[in-house]
This record gives C-alpha cells, sequence and structure tokens, in this order.
C-alpha cells in the first residue's frame, strides 16, 4: 500500500512561473482521499510552498523546502511542526556579511528570495547574470 509520495514543484506539479492544471490537482487530492500523504520539496522557501498548498487544498501535507534544509508539516503559520538544519550564528552573520556586500557591489537592485538558510539571490539581464558570477 502507498503511504506517500514525494514530489517536486518547478516542472514537475506545475509549469515555472504557473499554476498547477486542473488534472494534476485532482490527482493529488485523489491520492490524500486513498490515505497517502503527500509531500512537496522544492528550493523554494516553505512559506511559499504553503501558498501552493493552500491554492490546492490539500491537507496537512510535508513541504520540505530550500533543497531539504527546511521541513515543515501543514501549512499552518506558525506550522505544528517546523525544523531546519543546523546553522551557526556565524555562518548566519556570514550570510547577512555577503547579502550587503552584493548589495554595495552590484550595480543593481537585487532581488533576494527570502531563504532561512542559505542566500539565492535573482539577476534581470544576461549583464547581470555575468556580474554575479564575477562576483562568486
Amino acid at each position: 500500500m502507498l503511504k506517500l509520495v514525494v514530489f517536486d514543484l518547478d516542472g514537475t506539479l506545475a509549469p515555472i512561473e504557473k499554476g498547477s492544471n486542473p488534472i494534476t490537482v485532482e490527482g493529488l487530492k485523489e491520492l490524500q482521499r486513498r490515505g497517502v500523504q503527500i509531500a512537496i520539496s522544492s528550493g523554494k522557501p516553505t512559506f511559499y510552498l504553503c501558498g501552493f498548498c493552500r491554492q490546492l487544498q490539500l491537507e496537512k501535507p510535508i513541504l520540505i523546502g530550500e533543497n531539504g534544509a527546511v521541513t515543515q508539516i501543514g501549512m499552518g503559520l506558525p506550522p505544528e511542526f517546523y525544523q531546519t538544519v543546523s546553522i551557526s550564528k556565524k555562518k548566519k552573520r556570514r550570510l547577512h556579511a555577503l547579502r550587503e556586500q552584493l548589495d554595495e557591489t552590484m550595480p543593481f537592485s537585487i532581488w533576494y528570495q527570502p531563504n532561512e538558510i542559505g542566500l539565492t539571490c535573482f539577476f534581470k539581464t544576461k549583464d547581470q547574470q555575468q556580474a554575479l558570477h564575477d562576483f562568486f
């Protein structure tokens, strides 16, 4: 008997920057009706996954965000279960300093994905992509 199914989000449950199609949504709901636990894993933060799952009307999914660094059960805020990988205060300070350095160095505004464990910055143009590549 199937007890748990884990799905990736982008490109699997939904095309990038789009919602899931009705057939996918109905398939997920059918799995839940059969008692199968749904888990969604992504590089995105878990609170993003919460919004996605609310739209799908999933019941108590397991959400695995930031490429496995954050896990929570359900979509409540705060969630009933929430866990992150251990990260030292020193590493947190380094991430904060890196973000400040990027903001001071780059001649363009950077949008940062609101991660808890890492630093994910996005570019809009090829020139910005190259500047970030050169920075690192």
